[in-house]
């Protein structure tokens, strides 16, 4: 059995299949070349130890925090003794060498930034995956038209429907943008209860970013 896995810009996705399916987000790492070149200006412009922090602030800022990891909830008990709870927050580490070759070599943002836009979706994790029981088109139009809105309009607190959870993670949480954004569809010719099935064993495989409620 073969399958076709057709993908879909934010704003394509009414051209989606209205047909039942598994879908995945993706976000799209996008640095404009106005960008780049204000980078290698300001690293060229700055002392060696300013540069490592310069460095390292735009990459912690553009590139890994909208990949955060979100806190863990832990627990500590011993016996006889006290009981400590609460939130360990994740802690992205940036490779000393990683640092030392954009300090060394400003101009090799731009390789990067070239290799990024290609990222998507060999070397990159879907960010959200969920199924469309009855039409792929209506549930991505459901989640575009929610993207847009809490784009619109950012809110501070989390939905009480969890359908709206992968917009509210993706765009008031992590700051990403809906035209970012890219989904690829897989339509399942299997029954209603074998794609959630499905569903559940891609989330548990990939454990993506968005919608963890």
């Amino acid at each position: 059995m073969s399958f076709h896995f057709p993908c879909f810009r934010f704003d394509e996705v009414d051209q989606s299949p209205d047909r039942p399916g598994i879908y995945a987000w993706y976000h799209e790492v996008r640095i404009t070349s106005a960008e780049v070149d204000r980078f290698v200006e300001r690293v060229q412009s700055l002392s060696p130890d300013d540069r490592r922090e310069h460095v390292e602030s735009y990459l912690r800022q553009r590139v890994f925090e909208p990949y955060k990891e979100s806190p863990y909830a832990v627990d500590l008990k011993g016996a006889l003794k006290p009981a400590y709870g609460g939130k360990i927050a994740h802690q992205p580490h940036i490779s000393e060498a990683t640092i030392d070759a954009l300090v060394e070599s400003p101009q090799g943002i731009r390789e990067i930034r070239d290799l990024l836009h290609r990222m998507v979706p060999v070397f990159s994790s879907p960010i959200y995956i969920g199924v469309a029981t009855r039409s792929l088109r209506i549930r991505l139009l459901q989640h575009q038209k929610m993207l847009a809105e809490y784009r619109e309009s950012p809110v501070s607190n989390p939905p009480t429907d969890e359908s709206h959870s992968f917009a509210y993670d993706a765009v008031c949480e992590r700051g990403l943008s809906p035209h970012d954004l890219i989904v690829y569809t897989l339509e399942t010719p299997v029954s209603k209860k074998m794609q959630l099935v499905a569903e559940y064993i891609f989330n548990r495989l990939n454990y993506p970013l968005c919608g963890r409620r």
